[in-house]
Formats: structure tokens, C-alpha cells, sequence
């Protein structure tokens, strides 16, 4: 854009009237052509930068949805506690990447604007509002995963007694096994199978 846009400038600061020897060359057609073909260029590529980074937008706007969604889901379950947990990693761990890319498409939003191109300060201010709901998500990934500790420290006491549980169903079994599994010695084989 900046190359098109500066032979535009360059082109029409230039003087529309040039002497070659004994004649005067009017090239004041040419210069305008060559202008509006530039301002053209610039235009166009405006707009296919527009059209990326509005369908990037509206993607990033999906997927923070899709985030928001999963982040407000009561955990009920061991697996919902885990599902929310991972959404709040997950955002935990997007924030350095994600803050680039949104830099990134504020500055193509910005370079639209500085281009006057048409409907670019619309597009920045939709663009940026959309985009400033990654902090606001941030916010309350962290303010859930704070009210999240009560229903984490449930869950780990109900962990450590079904650990408890299972600790002492395996003892019994094993002590059974060895008691009149196969492979005692006043036990048969098929019998100790069938018990098994």
C-alpha cells in the first residue's frame, strides 16, 4: 500500500507540463491516469486486507464465545471441574500469543485508517471493540478459577477417600487371591479359575 500510495503522491507532485527541446508535452492525462490507477491499488488492497482480517476477527470472536461458554459451566462432575480447569489453562497460556495477533490486527486496522480508506475507521472501531473481549475473558478466566478453590478442594477430598476406597478393595482382593486363588497348593487349578 505504501508504495502505490507514495507513486501517487510522487506522481502527482510531479508538473503536468515538460519541455523537450522546441516543444511543450502536456502529460497532465497520463499523470491523472497513472494517479487514479495507484489510488486504485491502494484501494484494492485495503479491501482484501479488510476482508482477512474482518473474517480473523469474526474467528477470534468465535472462539473467545466458545472459550466463554465452556469457562461458565458448573462443574458437577470430576470431568466438568477438569474441562472448566482446562479452558482456564488454556487462556493462561494464549495470552502472549494471542495479545501478537491482536496487536497485529489493530496496526492492519490502523494502516487502513491512515490511507483513508472507506469505512476504515468503522471496521478499527468494530475490530477493536471485538477484539478488547480477550482481556474481559482473561479477567474472568482468573476470577472463576479464585471462586473454582472451594469446589477443588471438594473434589480432592472425595479423590483421596475413592483412592482410600480403592486402596483397600485391591488389599482384600489380593489377599483373597493368595488365599484361595489359583495356584494355591490345596486348591485345584480349575477350581481356583472358576473362584477367580
Amino acid at each position: 500500500m505504501y508504495k502505490y500510495s507514495k507513486n501517487a503522491t510522487e506522481i502527482g507532485n510531479q508538473p503536468s507540463d515538460k519541455e523537450c527541446n522546441f516543444e511543450s508535452i502536456n502529460l497532465s492525462a497520463l499523470q491523472g491516469s497513472l494517479v487514479k490507477e495507484a489510488r486504485l491499488w491502494v484501494e484494492g488492497i485495503g479491501k482484501a486486507m479488510a476482508t482477512v482480517d474482518i473474517e480473523e476477527v469474526n474467528n477470534r470472536k468465535e472462539y473467545m464465545r466458545q472459550l466463554r461458554e465452556g469457562l461458565h459451566k458448573d462443574p458437577e462432575t470430576l470431568e466438568d471441574l477438569k474441562f472448566v480447569l482446562g479452558i482456564v489453562a488454556t487462556i493462561r497460556s494464549a495470552v502472549g500469543s494471542n495479545d501478537m495477533a491482536l496487536y497485529d490486527l489493530k496496526e492492519r486496522f490502523r494502516i487502513r485508517e491512515l490511507y483513508h480508506l472507506p469505512d476504515a475507521k468503522e471496521q478499527t472501531a468494530a475490530a477493536l471493540e471485538a477484539l478488547e473481549g480477550w482481556s474481559v475473558l482473561e479477567k474472568e478466566a482468573r476470577a472463576i478459577e479464585e471462586d473454582l478453590e472451594d469446589t477443588k478442594a471438594t473434589f480432592t477430598e472425595i479423590t483421596k477417600e475413592q483412592v482410600v476406597e480403592f486402596s483397600t478393595s485391591t488389599s482384600e482382593f489380593r489377599a483373597k487371591l493368595k488365599n484361595e486363588g489359583p495356584g494355591v497348593p490345596t486348591i485345584d487349578l480349575q477350581d481356583g479359575l472358576v473362584r477367580l
